[in-house]
């Protein structure tokens, strides 16, 4: 095909998506992830409704986050700074998730504008959107850089986004996270804001892998709170809603209608509980922490 060719939609509904899909040279992993980005730029380039594209999208996703992980393993834990062609590598796995998060942005527009046959998957977009934010922000974290305020802001926006419409705790088919088959626009939003919190510019790749999986799995016992917290002797944390940075100690914000509180009650008890437990002796898989942990590596993580 000529290069022209290959930048036009090449499927016109999700079976044809399908189809093409299955012409995807999985195993050449560069030229997969090529094709893949070309065609979500085309998708968002289309004039197609908004139903027909979140289809689509849905049938993309997994092909994605294969190639996407795939190529990841080109450039995580690599020394730093890059060379020319890990560079390259990273700049290509976040322009795929820029490309996919433009493409859900543009299923919730319609719902914004009263496309009635898309209102229904509302929930659903927009965790779709956290969730590639979060993961375009993981793949910052794993090159030791910085997320950008830009999508600091697109991340908060569509959270308030899910409150303002009563469905932040809402949950959905979510067949991204390995833990749980649903998830919520509260969790994959906790679930950013955690992997931030666990200070990822000073983990390993392989620690990095683990904190992702222990996020998924303790991202229902983070509670963001209108009201400020009860005193106590671990200093209060917020999130402002309306700013470009993660999570920080509430006394540093301006308090406001946009605060969110950041309640960690739940999650460092059971934090503590599972310390307890490894050092009595039940092994990390026993836990669900992870086949591969091993103590007292994931002990002293789980200090960390």
């Amino acid at each position: 095909t000529s290069p022209e060719s290959q930048h036009t939609l090449q499927f016109t509904d999700s079976a044809d998506c399908k189809r093409w899909i299955e012409t995807l040279p999985l195993t050449n992993v560069q030229q997969a992830q090529r094709l893949l980005t070309v065609q979500c730029a085309a998708l968002n380039a289309a004039e197609i409704p908004a139903l027909e594209r979140l289809k689509m999208l849905e049938t993309l996703k997994e092909p994605v986050a294969l190639v996407q992980s795939e190529s990841a393993n080109r450039y995580a834990g690599k020394p730093l700074p890059l060379d020319a062609g890990e560079s390259a590598a990273w700049a290509d796995v976040i322009e795929l998730w820029e490309e996919m998060t433009r493409n859900y942005q543009q299923c919730l527009k319609a719902y914004r504008e009263g496309d009635l046959a898309i209102a229904p998957h509302a929930p659903l977009i927009t965790m779709r959107c956290l969730r590639a934010l979060g993961c375009e922000m993981l793949d910052y974290h794993r090159v030791y850089r910085r997320p950008p305020g830009a999508v600091w802001r697109a991340l908060h926006d569509l959270y308030s986004f899910s409150e303002q419409h009563g469905f932040t705790r809402i949950r959905v088919q979510d067949s991204f996270a390995q833990h749980d088959p649903d998830s919520s626009c509260a969790e994959t939003y906790a679930q950013a804001l955690l992997a931030h919190l666990a200070n990822p510019y000073a983990l390993s790749t392989r620690q990095l892998a683990f904190v992702q999986r222990w996020i998924e799995k303790w991202a229902t016992l983070v509670g963001l709170v209108v009201q400020p917290l009860p005193a106590s002797a671990i200093s209060s944390l917020a999130v402002d809603l309306g700013g470009s940075a993660g999570v920080e100690f509430a006394g540093d914000l301006e308090s406001g209608p946009n605060l969110r509180y950041v309640d960690l009650e739940q999650l460092s008890k059971t934090l503590r509980q599972t310390i307890t437990l490894l050092k009595q002796g039940q092994t990390p898989a026993q836990l669900g922490l992870g086949d591969t942990a091993r103590q007292p590596g994931c002990e002293n993580l789980l200090m960390l």
